[in-house]
């Protein structure tokens, strides 16, 4: 309870200067992380090891996320990520049971993601909605039950995604400048 106090007491200090970092190394454990930012400079470096949840929120200008999450092969690995703004770059990993959910709206929108999955039928799953000026999505997933439904509107679209493993499964909507390079390989 200290060490979770102490964190929260780390993170409202860093959120007030507009930059957030939160680590875990416990493995084999619930590892639980949450950050809302709202300013200039947004900038998240979340690692999460064990059984993982991140629920992130930036709303601002020049926003960052670098997500890494390690879960074993039969645990979650989740992120929620809503970014809305100027200029949102997002990269984020996850190995395990992986489920991302991801809202990115504004300028320059961009997300690098890639999930290892783990050994149940539903290992892989992303949902991404990007909407406004840039929109860039490269997806890669690895493993079982890889799933992807990507919705890209107005403005420049681009989507390049990879899916290698078994039941493999994309839905894609894009309306805008729309470009999307798919390999899809059932191993």
């Amino acid at each position: 309870m200290h060490r979770l106090s102490t964190l929260c007491l780390i993170l409202s200090v860093m959120l007030a200067n507009g930059v957030a970092r939160a680590q875990s190394s416990d493995v084999g454990i619930n590892s639980d992380a949450f950050v809302d930012q709202v300013g200039t400079a947004n900038s998240a470096i979340v690692k999460q090891e064990g059984s993982a949840v991140a629920r992130v929120a930036q709303q601002g200008s020049n926003q960052t996320l670098r997500l890494a999450q390690t879960a074993s092969s039969a645990s979650v690995a989740r992120i929620d990520l809503d970014m809305r703004g100027l200029i949102n770059d997002a990269v984020v990993t996850q190995r395990g049971v992986a489920v991302a959910t991801v809202a990115i709206a504004g300028t320059a929108n961009s997300l690098k993601l890639a999930q290892a999955g783990g050994v149940t039928g539903a290992a892989n799953m992303v949902a991404l909605a990007q909407s406004g000026v840039g929109n860039s999505a490269l997806l890669a997933q690895y493993g079982t039950g890889n799933a992807i439904a990507l919705t890209q509107t107005r403005d420049d679209n681009s989507a390049a995604i990879t899916q290698t493993g078994t039941n493999l499964a994309i839905k894609m909507t894009q309306d805008g400048g729309a470009r999307a390079i798919v390999s899809q390989m059932n191993r």
